[in-house]
């Protein structure tokens, strides 16, 4: 009974470090450049910030989520404008609880005409 706790532990302690690892190791680190089409707030526990962009080539859309709450009210005012969304993605999050996405925004700006 004693071992069967232990490996209770065990299998807390490396999903614990699997999903720490995933959040914070960056898989690639980019920028994409388009018309941000929306941005809404999803989920109740969790709640991130799920949107989409426009890219400007063909019909390709970039969809995205954004954690930080400062930087989701920045992009609430540039919907229906010509962004640069920075983003990192983070592949191999176990849960849809920390987005929708791999693809998480770290910073945005407008784009110059």
């Amino acid at each position: 009974m004693k071992w069967m706790a232990w490996a209770v532990a065990a299998a807390l302690l490396a999903g614990t470090c699997f999903v720490w690892a995933a959040l914070r190791w960056t898989y690639s680190d980019g920028e994409r450049l388009g018309y941000l089409q929306s941005l809404r707030q999803e989920g109740r526990v969790c709640g991130t910030w799920e949107g989409e962009l426009k890219m400007l080539t063909a019909n390709d859309r970039f969809k995205f989520t954004v954690r930080d709450q400062g930087l989701a009210s920045g992009l609430g005012t540039l919907v229906g404008q010509r962004v640069i969304l920075h983003y990192q993605q983070h592949r191999g999050v176990p849960t849809s609880c920390f987005g929708e996405t791999q693809y998480v925004v770290v910073g945005a700006r407008r784009a110059s005409s």
